[in-house]
């Protein structure tokens, strides 16, 4: 990137957001061009993009409904779509009902991957994460939490009868990736649980 203009520089703290544009792969960069903008943020020297957390919120607030997979008793891969309930700064959530195949495979593997990809026009306009790792159950700890943050379950699971199948999984230790279609030249990374 050859830098011709400086719009702004923010800073707080360890952190500087630049703002710019410039030439890039030979074509000029304009701020109204969402596809070509060009932001650094850096901490402490070094390039810093998005954080973990990030990832996970863009998992669970965007996309919501994930692809897991595990392996079948019969070794073969298995798939379906699941939740992502609740995340913090390194670990999300999920739940499933005690007795499911599912349940089973994560009681017995501890370890899962999960893929999903946000809404866009095309796919040029999305954005993809993918996890691969651990898996705890943590039993009905963060149910309630799990609830209130996700009121449509309400409905799913009216009573407390009905809830007492659901136990709440909790991917840890493992990593990611991110991609982002919707800019150019399209961003990856990876990250870490």
């Amino acid at each position: 990137m050859i830098y011709t203009t400086v719009h702004q520089v923010l800073a707080q703290g360890n952190y500087v957001l630049a703002v710019s544009e410039g030439i890039f792969g030979g074509i000029q960069t304009e701020n109204s061009d969402q596809r070509t903008v060009v932001s650094i943020l850096l901490n402490k020297g070094g390039i810093l993009t998005m954080q973990t957390a990030d990832y996970l919120k863009i998992l669970k607030d965007e996309i919501h409904s994930a692809v897991f997979a595990t392996i079948d008793e019969n070794g073969l891969p298995d798939a379906r779509v699941i939740d992502i309930m609740l995340v913090d700064s390194d670990s999300l959530y999920f739940i499933t009902a005690k007795g499911k195949g599912f349940y089973r495979q994560f009681m017995e593997q501890k370890f899962a991957a999960v893929s999903g990809m946000t809404d866009g026009k095309d796919s040029l306009d999305k954005k993809a994460v993918s996890v691969r790792g651990k898996i705890r159950n943590i039993g009905n700890k963060k149910l309630e939490e799990v609830f209130a943050r996700n009121p449509y379950m309400n409905e799913i699971y009216p009573s407390v009868e009905s809830r007492n199948a659901l136990e709440v999984f909790q991917m840890y230790e493992g990593q990611g990736e991110y991609f982002d279609l919707s800019v150019k030249p399209i961003y990856r990374d990876t990250f870490y649980l």
